[in-house]
């Protein structure tokens, strides 16, 4: 199964190409269940689903792209009252975990579950009303549960027919002793080319969230396996090994570890009091605040058209509405290409029969001309990002397939294995490893103070005259007898 790469908000912007990358929180085999979440209604109950005996790896496997596992537990910080915005942080008894911060009530859009504010469309746990938690593996996408893409329901579980050993090629096909592995949906003696063989499942370890880079070795915590090693998408960095976007972070603002008081945003990577109107009026044009982050509900994946509206995971947010990669088609919470999926093929409610392929919309016994059965799937080896060059070979980082090869799109540049955006991106700026310092954002290949920041005398540092005490409201203007800086007054 493949999931969509997520971006920070800058660069997704300028990538609507991103590709699809296999889901985060499957495991290598469908005989390891998620657990249920129970966030609503119990303030005792997780949101996430609890760790089992079996140790890290399970532990791990069960999490979502964007749970942290706190005491043992993995959790969603967005939601879970006892771990708000990070692990530890409770909410106090009259309290609601608000889009990752306690607050007296949910915000516009939100249902109360518990001390917990829900996107009931898009959440997992409580999936189209409270309580009610999607199966292992499954997504939610307008209130209704259902499996990603290139999956299929194999007895109420979402299972990788590609490469499950269990169920291979169909549901119940179990490969056996002399053809153990399950290798692009046929059990076979042996892995097919660039793939590895991980508890009898053939795997791309370059690409597989599920064994990166070494078999078992599971990304979590919104990171996503590129070119064999679990990493960040553009645009964005690790604070306490969690991916995050620290332009609109409001408990990592402009950098890891600077988190917005009580009253203030994090708008453009800067602490500011008040609303996400502050600044310059070409910084806030068309930001909101959810939960003290400044975000545009146009093009905010975890924030589209509502705050706490996710897209799916295979879906980009465009103009406030989550949408499929051109080529492909929604079906249910899954964007599929009905040219090539034998789950979907030239409609959603077109499954091809056992033996059949599906080659250019059409159930048939072989594939056409000019493309390669890739798991009953006809495709263009030169062109599909998710076999390039061979089947079960996908892109990483933002790439597309180019004449059988990964290779970064136009206008984007190739950083340490992810697509970047140099113009835009703090990470990167104007040239790969050129970061932006504390304060600063990425515009147009410049490293630029925003909001309340200002060069104070260093022209490496920009100072937060809101909050600074030895530039308070401007520069050089120190807090003197005990006062402290707020507001960009001494007080």
């Amino acid at each position: 199964m493949r999931q969509r790469e997520s971006l920070g908000n800058t660069a997704s912007r300028a990538l609507t190409f991103t590709k699809t990358l296999a889901v985060v929180g499957a495991l290598v085999t469908a005989s390891v269940l998620m657990a249920p979440a129970t966030g609503c209604g119990s303030d005792d109950a997780p949101v996430g689903p609890a760790v089992d005996a079996a140790g890290a790896d399970a532990a791990s496997a069960s999490c979502h792209q964007d749970d942290l596992r706190c005491g043992g537990i993995c959790t969603n910080p967005r939601t879970d009252p006892k771990n708000c915005g990070g692990c530890g942080t409770a909410c106090a008894g009259a309290e609601v975990c608000d889009l990752g911060r306690c607050a007296a009530g949910c915000s516009q859009g939100l249902t109360q579950c518990g001390q917990s504010c829900i996107e009931v469309s898009s959440d997992p746990s409580n999936c189209g009303g409270c309580g009610k938690a999607c199966a292992a593996g499954e997504a939610c996408f307008n209130g209704q549960c259902s499996c990603g893409s290139e999956t299929t329901t194999c007895g109420g579980v979402c299972v990788d027919l590609s490469k499950d050993p269990a169920n291979c090629g169909a549901c119940g096909t179990t490969c056996t002793s002399t053809m153990a592995v399950c290798s692009q949906g046929a059990c076979a003696a042996g892995c097919a080319t660039g793939l590895t063989n991980c508890s009898n499942s053939c795997v791309d370890l370059k690409s597989d969230n599920s064994s990166c880079g070494a078999c078992g070795t599971i990304c979590i915590a919104g990171t996503t396996c590129i070119n064999g090693a679990c990493g960040c998408a553009a645009g964005q960095q690790k604070c306490n090994d969690v991916c995050t976007d620290t332009t609109v972070d409001r408990l990592n603002c402009g950098g890891c570890g600077t988190k917005c008081a009580n009253g203030e945003v994090c708008l453009n990577g800067s602490c500011q009091a008040g609303s996400c109107a502050g600044g310059s009026s070409s910084n806030s044009s068309g930001k909101f605040d959810c939960g003290g982050e400044c975000v545009r509900l146009t093009d905010d994946e975890k924030n589209c058209g509502a705050c706490g509206k996710t897209c799916g995971v295979d879906f980009s947010c465009v103009e406030a509405q989550c949408v499929c990669p051109a080529g492909q088609t929604a079906c249910g919470g899954a964007c599929v290409d009905l040219a090539s999926d034998p789950q979907h093929c030239g409609a959603c409610a077109t499954k091809c029969n056992a033996g059949q392929v599906c080659s250019l919309g059409a159930c048939k016994g072989s594939c056409d001309p000019g493309t390669t059965n890739c798991a009953n799937a006809c495709v263009n080896l030169q062109t599909n990002s998710e076999n390039c060059g061979g089947c079960g070979l996908a892109c990483t980082g933002g790439m597309v397939c180019t004449n059988g090869k990964c290779a970064c799109p136009t206008p984007t540049t190739e950083c340490n294995g992810v697509c970047v955006d140099t113009a835009h991106d703090k990470n990167n700026c104007s040239a790969c490893g050129k970061a932006c310092a504390r304060g600063f954002i990425c515009d147009n290949s410049v490293c630029v103070c925003t909001g309340n920041g200002q060069n104070c005398g260093d022209a490496g540092t920009c100072i937060d005259t809101n909050r600074d005490n030895a530039n308070c409201g401007a520069c050089g203007n120190a807090c003197q007898g005990g006062t402290s800086c707020k507001g960009g007054q001494c007080r």
